[in-house]
């Protein structure tokens, strides 16, 4: 039986007395929450498949990913091709600055492990509230989803947290308008009865 992923996210190790490059975009947050062992791919874990791929962000002025290289493959096609889509909708970078202090763009060079549970590994129930939060466009597509659990909010593909589409909202007049939608769930543990 293949039991829930264990995934180490692992960002290039940095020495305490490295000075930081202000040339160069600087990850915004922790590098190892932008994939989660939520994010392991249905599909690689039935077929126990793991490894760690390599990859190159470039990014924009803005701080965003223009663009993920896999430079070293975790010689499965689809852990490469989840941890580059994951890395594009979720990293986030404050730029580098040129000599006159202007945004620039640069590169970002990382690892991330898909690791499959140790034997004996299994998850543990939390009970709690878990929210997901969307946008509904004008056209019934859906955008900016994210979801929050135990306090934290993190943004997750939106072909895994809503349909794909909805009927567009309508204001008063009939006009389809822009809506942002949270959906909560709540998990408890029940008691059994005798």
């Amino acid at each position: 039986m293949i039991r829930p992923a264990l995934l180490l996210p692992l960002a290039p190790l940095l020495l305490a007395a490295t000075v930081p490059d202000p040339s160069r975009p600087t990850p915004l947050g922790r590098p190892g929450d932008w994939v989660t062992d939520m994010d392991y791919p249905a599909t690689a874990m039935r077929n126990e498949e793991d490894g760690t791929v390599s990859f190159r962000l470039a990014i924009d002025k803005a701080g965003v990913p223009a663009g993920c290289t896999v430079t070293e493959s975790s010689g499965v096609a689809l852990l490469d091709e989840t941890a580059c889509r994951l890395l594009m909708e979720r990293a986030r970078f404050k730029p580098g600055r040129d000599a006159k202090g202007r945004a620039i763009g640069g590169e970002y060079n990382g690892r991330l492990t898909w690791r499959l549970p140790e034997d004996g590994a299994v998850p543990t129930f939390r009970s709690g509230i878990e929210s997901t939060t969307f946008t509904i466009e004008a056209d019934g597509s859906v955008t900016n989803c994210s979801s929050t659990m135990g306090g934290t909010t993190r943004d997750v593909p939106c072909s895994s947290a809503a349909p794909e589409r909805f009927q567009p909202m309508l204001d008063a007049a009939g006009k389809p308008i822009r809506q942002r939608v949270r959906m909560t769930m709540t998990a408890e543990l029940v008691p059994e009865k005798p």
